[in-house]
């Protein structure tokens, strides 16, 4: 006998794991919380998992080909799939997208060629088909939360991924993508190709509605029509000049009124 979740597709075998599906997907009590930081979770079992992992640490399978644990031998034979043999037998059938997990098979289709993408943001017009990219969304876009630093300067962001890049570029140096007509090195792929589109194929897709100009780079755009086309804010009270910010004020200031201070004191 199948019980049936009556606000959503799901079915289970047994009472009690249907009551436990409505208790955590549909009303959200999480009535398990950890006595050592603010997790709270609706299973026991994941509770269990969150102290063992977070607080005490135990991650008992160890991989013999580099220095990776975890506490998990499914997450072991993953990471040993993925990383190492290099398998992925999941291949887009509409693409050449490919990867080592069905899950993420799926959310590919998902988002990229059915165009679903039923989380939306409260905050913005942004929506995804991947919870994770939405709680990244937040947290970048909005709260602006940047909460990984950089050992070694001042740098911090919001993703991990972005902060290896950023060791990998600037502090060890490493530039492994290498242009096929001249001699310039990067450490990203899309640093390269942003090289190639617009130093040899001279590509320039960024066009000013207000003018003839064009550019290959997003940021030159912003830049022109900041101050070609954007009003000029700060005003000189002691005459008619004007200026987009503070700092080219000042410098009017000091060529053309120092001696105000002067006269007025």
């Amino acid at each position: 006998m199948d019980f049936k979740c009556e606000r959503c597709p799901f079915s289970t075998s047994k009472q009690h794991l249907l009551s436990l599906h409505v208790k955590a997907a549909h009303d959200k009590i999480k009535d398990f919380m950890c006595d050592q930081c603010q997790f709270s979770t609706s299973y026991k079992k994941c509770l269990e998992t969150h102290i063992k992992v977070v607080h005490m640490e135990i991650k008992n399978f160890k991989c013999q080909q580099c220095e990776y644990c975890t506490y998990r031998k499914s997450d072991l034979l993953r990471h040993v799939k993925v990383v190492h043999d290099k398998v992925k037998d999941f291949q887009c059938h509409f693409c050449q997208y490919s990867t080592s997990e069905k899950k993420k098979l799926e959310l590919h289709l998902k988002e990229v060629h059915y165009e679903i993408k039923d989380l939306k943001c409260e905050m913005c017009d942004y929506s995804t088909s991947i919870k994770s990219r939405l709680r990244l969304h937040i947290k970048e876009v909005h709260d602006k939360i940047k909460d990984v630093n950089c050992p070694f300067c001042q740098y911090s962001t919001s993703r991990k991924s972005h902060l290896q890049l950023h060791i990998k570029g600037v502090h060890f140096k490493i530039k492994d993508y290498k242009c096929d007509h001249c001699e310039r090195e990067f450490s990203q792929k899309r640093y390269l190709q942003q090289h190639v589109k617009a130093i040899h194929d001279k590509v320039k897709d960024f066009k000013c509605d207000e003018c003839d100009y064009s550019t290959s780079w997003q940021r030159s755009m912003k830049l022109h029509q900041r101050t070609d086309h954007q009003d000029k804010k700060l005003k000189c009270q002691f005459c008619d000049f004007s200026a987009y910010n503070q700092n080219e004020l000042n410098f009017h200031f000091d060529d053309k009124h120092q001696t105000i201070d002067y006269l007025i004191a």
